[in-house]
């Protein structure tokens, strides 16, 4: 876990990397945030070690710090937009549910009429499919 200090390092040291390696000026995290992900992975290569290094923390830390925190404020929660996406309830897959156990059936009952049936067939063919 990143101490404040550190967290407040970890933002401007980023700054100052992505500057260096793209020789632009960034004004914003939403432009560095955008510049980081238009960098290709010979350039980000040892970037989070880099930054760990100097801001007294390790690779491991800073790069889940950026994924999972950090680059989070740049994500809108899409349940905001519920309405306009017009979501429907998933009827869909009620069907291929149902379909699927009635295809089962159907099978279990062809085994049991030509007499094919065992609980062994039952078992590999019914019970342990993945």
């Amino acid at each position: 876990m990143l101490t404040r200090l550190q967290l407040i390092q970890f933002e401007t040291v980023l700054h100052a990397m992505i500057q260096f390696i793209t020789g632009k000026i960034i004004s914003s995290n939403h432009q560095l945030y955008n510049e980081l992900l238009q960098l290709g992975q010979p350039e980000r290569r040892g970037l989070w070690k880099q930054i760990g290094a100097r801001i007294g923390s390790n690779e491991l830390q800073v790069h889940d710090y950026f994924y999972n925190t950090w680059q989070l404020q740049f994500y809108e929660d899409p349940y905001l937009y519920r309405s306009e996406l017009n979501l429907q309830k998933p009827v869909g897959l009620i069907w291929v549910f149902l379909f699927s156990i009635v295809l089962k059936i159907y099978i279990l009952l062809y085994y049991i009429v030509t007499r094919q049936f065992s609980f062994f067939n039952f078992w590999t063919h019914f019970i342990n499919r993945k």
